[in-house]
């Protein structure tokens, strides 16, 4: 199936909220705060009841951040 103009900026990883959850080992609630701090796009199809987020930036709202040292001066 072609993408058209529209749709050329819609990721391909989407996955049902809930199954994100569940494969980051968080809460659906978490996922939800990040929608609400707009670190992460939700995304609905027509006639689907679940919500979809992509994987992508599931990871990146929830990856692996730098921490100073304590130790460091």
């Amino acid at each position: 199936m072609a993408h058209s103009d529209a749709d050329v900026n819609v990721p391909r990883d989407l996955t049902p909220i809930a199954e994100a959850a569940a494969m980051f080992g968080v809460s659906r609630r978490t996922l939800e705060r990040l929608v609400q701090q707009g670190q992460l796009r939700r995304f609905r199809r027509p006639g689907d009841r679940r919500t979809f987020v992509s994987l992508d930036e599931v990871n990146r709202g929830l990856g692996f951040r730098e921490v100073p040292s304590k130790y460091e001066p």
